[in-house]
């Protein structure tokens, strides 16, 4: 069940929903996203919140400019610190509902995205909610891309039944809601991208963590099936070195769940850096010699896989070597 405890930030009940859009440098996409959220066919009010997470006078103005002619309230919120953790958290405190709605700021919201986002509130014991993620090909996409998982694209459909989902389902952060007491109450986000790419290393598990501490606390998290946005897929975003860098950033997110959550030795550590050096070569090297004469998406499919291995291992590495990572990676929450 909810806590009955208060909440220390501000909320009006009168507000069925705060939508979040954490944005860093993509107003060429924002604008389509806040259009479709604002069209929302809801009954009761909602306010959107665009937090900058690259703060500039010129998207501030922007927002301000198309709030004045919106029929839902939408303000601009500057968070200076990188990280999508950061965005979110700062997204929670400017938030004047009790139920925040997080989306990126490259889909398109259904007409009634919202209205079926937030029905399932109704069961107290349900603390967070998301929905169906399709994708919006901006150019047929390429034959090979049949051999990537969806999650490469933060696609995610769970079928067309409401569901109380099982520990081993997730819900992306592109389409989720939570309620705002039970955020704080149980630690927030863990760390997730960062504009910054110097800060990469600080890169966690994001909203699986967040839901992981929901789980931990007893709080349902539910799927509904009507709450549909679609994703935005561009030519560049489907060209291998894209995928290898979302790989390779993958294996980071893997890299510190191993470090959180089993906690190895500096020893065990170590072993385990030649595991994912061995897993590396061998994807890298080996199965390409062993696969010359299959189609090139075999090609793809194995340096993809390299990459999360190479992600894991520069990760290892940097963990052996700098205990303020370790430290990081152990912290109980990530709310400052």
């Amino acid at each position: 069940m909810v806590s009955n405890s208060q909440d220390t930030y501000n909320s009006k009940p009168s507000l069925r929903a705060s939508v979040i859009i954490p944005t860093y440098n993509r107003a060429r996409y924002l604008f389509d996203t806040i259009e479709s959220i604002a069209q929302q066919e809801l009954s009761g009010d909602f306010e959107i919140i665009v937090v900058d997470n690259a703060p500039s006078s010129a998207l501030k103005s922007q927002v301000e400019n198309l709030g004045a002619r919106l029929p839902a309230s939408l303000r601009y919120v500057p968070e200076p610190r990188s990280g999508l953790h950061h965005a979110r958290h700062c997204g929670a405190r400017a938030a004047e509902s009790d139920i925040l709605v997080y989306c990126d700021d490259d889909i398109i919201a259904s007409p009634r995205w919202l209205e079926a986002l937030l029905a399932p509130y109704r069961d107290n014991a349900v603390a967070c909610i998301g929905g169906k993620c399709l994708p919006r090909w901006e150019t047929p996409p390429p034959s090979w891309l049949a051999s990537i998982p969806e999650g490469y694209f933060s696609l995610l459909d769970y079928g067309n039944d409401p569901l109380s989902l099982p520990d081993d389902k997730m819900i992306y952060g592109n389409n989720l809601s939570v309620r705002k007491q039970v955020l704080f109450e149980v630690g927030g986000f863990n760390p997730d991208g960062f504009g910054d790419r110097r800060l990469i290393w600080y890169r966690g598990d994001g909203e699986c963590g967040l839901q992981r501490r929901l789980r931990a606390k007893g709080y349902k998290i539910f799927y509904a099936p009507g709450a549909v946005i679609e994703h935005r897929l561009s030519p560049e975003r489907l060209t291998p070195e894209r995928l290898r860098r979302r790989a390779f950033d993958s294996g980071i997110e893997a890299n510190f769940c191993y470090y959180r959550y089993q906690q190895p030795s500096l020893g065990r550590l170590a072993v385990y850096f030649f595991d994912r050096a061995t897993r590396y070569i061998y994807h890298r090297l080996v199965k390409r010699i062993v696969l010359e004469r299959k189609p090139e998406e075999y090609f793809l499919r194995e340096s993809i896989n390299a990459a999360f291995y190479l992600g894991q291992l520069l990760h290892t590495l940097h963990l052996l070597r700098y205990p303020a990572l370790r430290s990081h990676c152990l912290r109980e929450n990530y709310l400052d």
